[in-house]
């Protein structure tokens, strides 16, 4: 028999002699382009010359030398972190036809993972160069998945195109009362309606302007007054009103004046109220207006310096007594008149705002210093006290809503304080989550009655819905605190850890999903663990997914004097970003650990792409091409819930293949002997997915015969099968990044 030909070898592509770290880090094919010279170096290449990977997504494409033409094996992590079993035996690529499907879902799944694992390069400001694969401290990625501005943070500090044209101040600007007239004025202040229902200190422009107008140029109260008017105008300008169309010329200017007379108030801090709501504003509205270099933007949305500098200039102007101060106001019926009871009241709710905005900006996994203990004690001081003018019938109509809202952080801050401070006693957590239940039904039907008794009907409606969403979104977020917490105790050995740290929060995915698989829902022998997850996950899914639903109605149906619905630009964005996210880690969890999405996952997709055209739409011009170079948050937010919303879209595109080539394949599968080597050669979901022998009772733990027959779910899931929940809380999810 003769010899077979020779092969020959095919000329070796372009890609084999170069590739650019971003594939080279997933193991992927790098597609460079082949028309052109590519030289590589440490600075991104070009637009025109980066990757098809990189540009389709943004990424800075920092092109290296292969070692022996072709692509770099994946360097291996060996961080002690990580050296507890973070990648499980299933992520192994064993043939081919696996490898296709895993890089799918691994492609899909690392979005999130190109977003938050780079940074701008220092001196890139316009171009924007982003330094690849440098990843935030393990303590930086625990508290981006516990809080919603870490996260923002973390996701937007990678982007190249945010904030992009942000400049250093003009050294002279003109005169902002020769731009702002008094009818101007009045115009811009009828857009502040709901910021001024949101935070009712807000002046009113014209009686403002007119203070301005009465002062000195040399007070240091003159500044503070000056940026507090021009931040406002600026912040009118945001909404979208058909009424400011005469004016749209102005904004820029407006901005501009913001700009240059806050970069002199962050250093002179005049010690006056006025200072304390502008930097109130500043930190919630327009927390880029102090900020001058691109590389920094993302880290202002956090707001430490705003909300720092404005506690301390309260705390100097005595604002931790208003409690007390008030108190005494109010037994004193004699000589204290209405206006300076609510200067008081006033002065209480930003004490107690401030209190709460500092407490958020430390670690979910420190426990709280004694200074603020004692700061939140004067808080609870000041909001015993309108406790008492409500009970009174002595609290202003229009404070209502900040009292509620603010009220319920406070008892919602408390209570995740005491789930740190008792994260083992799974007793006291059920405890915690029931009391806190208990009280938001108390204060809702308090509210309720005082809201619909003291406002008009029409406006009735739009605060008691406003309300009602910032308690389902504080209820939403002390669950999922307890849930993670609960999670943490059990698979934490008490023995060994008296606390939990962040490479701890970050790598018990395995270990959660293996803990879930390891009882059937009723099973006598499941853990307390698994108990109080079985008590308070199964309503979570539709939790988070109310959060959506409440958001977008309002953005459609809620106007108040005309102006239709403007949320708080932090808040708002931060709790979109966030849920958005839990619902992405909730899909991403269940296909790892039992190889479906969750029955609800077409809704949530809508739900994504519904949340991110109402963002766009609440603020003038967030939907043009230079919103995210002008550092527009609600923009940055839309264009982060659609990364989002792709991943989901990789999730299901693979679910969909891989159910294509199951059918193909099953006439083959039926012809074969050996049941052993049908199971042995299923595909899997995904990388990480193993679901094991036995793991559903008659099925031989095929993961492709249990995603076919729905009949299975009960045998399989431990919950109720029409009721997947999110059983993961906040802090679980870095499996989904790093697993992948």
């Amino acid at each position: 028999m003769a010899d077979p030909p020779p092969k020959t070898r095919r000329p070796r592509e372009k890609y084999s002699k170069l590739i650019c770290l971003a594939c080279r880090t997933r193991r992927i094919r790098c597609l460079l382009p082949t028309d052109l010279t590519i030289s590589p170096g440490p600075e991104p290449q070009d637009p025109d010359k980066a990757c098809q990977r990189c540009r389709q997504n943004n990424l800075a494409c920092v092109v290296d030398s292969t070692t022996l033409g072709r692509p770099g094996r994946k360097r291996m992590r060996t961080d002690e972190s990580l050296a507890g079993g973070s990648r499980d035996a299933g992520s192994e690529r064993r043939d081919g036809e696996r490898r296709d499907e895993e890089e799918l879902m691994g492609i899909a799944a690392l979005e999130v993972e190109d977003f938050l694992l780079s940074y701008p390069e220092e001196g890139k400001e316009g171009g924007g160069g982003v330094v690849a694969n440098v990843k935030p401290t393990r303590l930086e990625m625990s508290e981006a998945f516990l809080r919603p501005y870490h996260l923002f943070t973390a996701l937007l500090g990678r982007d190249r195109g945010f904030a992009r044209e942000l400049g250093g101040g003009a050294s002279s600007v003109p005169e902002v009362l020769e731009i702002v007239t008094v009818q101007m004025a009045e115009g811009l202040d009828r857009c502040l309606v709901w910021h001024r229902l949101f935070d009712p200190g807000i002046p009113r422009l014209p009686a403002l302007r007119a203070e301005i107008a009465a002062m000195d140029s040399g007070q240091p109260q003159r500044l503070a007054a000056v940026f507090l008017f021009a931040l406002l105008c600026d912040m009118a300008f945001d909404v979208p009103h058909t009424s400011l169309a005469p004016y749209r010329h102005l904004h820029s200017t407006i901005g501009g004046i913001a700009r240059h007379h806050g970069q002199q108030l962050q250093f002179l801090l005049p010690r006056c109220e006025y200072t304390v709501q502008a930097l109130v504003l500043a930190g919630e509205y327009k927390p880029l207006v102090f900020v001058t270099s691109q590389t920094v933007a993302p880290h202002a949305i956090k707001a430490v310096t705003y909300i720092t500098s404005a506690k301390q200039v309260a705390f100097d102007l005595g604002y931790q007594e208003a409690g007390s101060r008030l108190r005494e106001a109010l037994d004193d019926t004699r000589t204290s008149s209405p206006a300076d009871l609510e200067v008081l009241m006033l002065q209480a709710l930003q004490w107690i705002r401030l209190t709460l905005l500092h407490d958020a900006q430390a670690s979910m996994l420190s426990k709280a210093d004694k200074a603020n203990n004692t700061q939140r004690c004067a808080a609870q001081d000041c909001l015993d006290a309108l406790h008492r003018a409500s009970h009174l019938g002595r609290l202003p109509t229009h404070l209502l809503l900040a009292y509620d809202n603010l009220t319920c952080w406070l008892q919602a801050a408390n209570s995740v304080g005491a789930v740190v401070s008792s994260w083992r006693n799974l007793g006291q957590l059920g405890d915690i989550v029931r009391a806190h239940q208990a009280f938001s039904v108390t204060q809702r039907a308090r509210m309720d009655g005082l809201i619909i008794q003291n406002f008009p009907s029409a406006e009735a409606i739009v605060v008691l819905q406003i309300a009602e969403m910032r308690r389902n979104i504080l209820q939403t977020y002390l669950v999922g605190q307890a849930l993670f917490f609960a999670i943490m105790a059990g698979v934490l050995d008490a023995t060994k850890h008296a606390s939990v740290q962040p490479d701890q929060a970050l790598s018990i995915g395995d270990s959660i999903i293996a803990q879930l698989m390891a009882h059937q829902e009723g099973d006598p022998a499941r853990t307390a663990h698994r108990r109080f997850m079985e008590q308070f996950g199964p309503s979570r899914v539709n939790d988070l997914e109310k959060i959506l639903t409440d958001f977008i109605t309002a953005a459609d149906t809620l106007v108040l004097d005309g102006v239709p619905y403007v949320g708080q630009t932090r808040h708002t964005v931060g709790n979109i970003l966030y849920t958005c996210k839990e619902l992405v880690e909730t899909n991403a969890a269940k296909l790892k650990g039992w190889g479906f999405l969750d029955e609800r996952v077409d809704t949530q997709m809508i739900l994504f792409v519904e949340c991110a055209r109402r963002l766009e739409a609440m603020s003038y011009g967030a939907g043009s091409e230079s919103a995210m170079a002008r550092g527009c948050l609600f923009t940055a937010t839309a264009k982060l819930v659609r990364s989002l919303h792709r991943i989901l879209q990789g999730f299901k595109r693979a679910l969909v293949l891989r159910g294509w080539q199951q059918q193909s394949s099953e006439g083959s599968e039926r012809e074969r002997e050996s049941s052993g080597l049908a199971s042995n050669e299923a595909g899997v979901v995904s990388e990480g997915v193993d679901v094991g022998g036995g793991a559903a009772e008659g099925n031989g733990g095929n993961i492709e015969d249990q995603f076919a027959d729905w009949d299975i779910w009960p045998h399989f899931n431990p919950f109720d099968p029409n009721d997947f929940s999110d059983l993961f809380g906040d802090g679980f999810a870095w499996d989904m990044v790093e697993g992948a």
